[in-house]
């Protein structure tokens, strides 16, 4: 069975992401995940981005960059609860579909789900949305 990894977010954060307005997301760890990532949270697909790069930056760097992740200084500070140093992944070309659509996964995912890519293909055409069914495959499928 084919898989596609489901980044499991904030609906908030979600929608910055599929707007285009929020091109960072801050995190505690780094990450070697590349390629199209499906949006996921509490059950629902909304959509998909690619994940193109990682890397470090200080806190207080990340603190005068409100204009690429979308989050108050203060979270940041909070959210990185001491640490110096959080990582940075971006994330690039937005696929917003057009309403949400329910997807399974494991129960208690925290941060990572996988969902079955045929299962998300034939969620996605029944819904009405085939164009995005494919416009996923061929994004998927350029990443193998």
């Amino acid at each position: 069975m084919e898989t596609l990894r489901g980044l499991i977010l904030r609906e908030k954060y979600i929608r910055l992401i599929l707007s285009g307005s929020k091109t960072w997301e801050i995190r505690r760890t780094n990450t070697r995940i590349r390629g199209t990532v499906a949006l996921l949270y509490r059950g629902m697909l909304y959509g998909f981005v690619d994940i193109v790069d990682s890397f470090p930056l200080s806190v207080d760097e990340l603190k005068t960059r409100v204009d690429k992740h979308g989050v108050e200084p203060g979270f940041v500070e909070r959210y990185a609860a001491g640490r110096r140093v959080l990582y940075v992944w971006v994330v690039a070309e937005p696929l917003p579909l057009p309403r949400p659509v329910p997807v399974r996964y494991a129960r208690g995912a925290q941060v990572w789900a996988q969902v079955s890519l045929v299962d998300v293909v034939s969620t996605l055409r029944g819904a009405g949305m085939a164009d995005v069914a494919e416009k996923v495959l061929r994004r998927v499928r350029r990443h193998v």
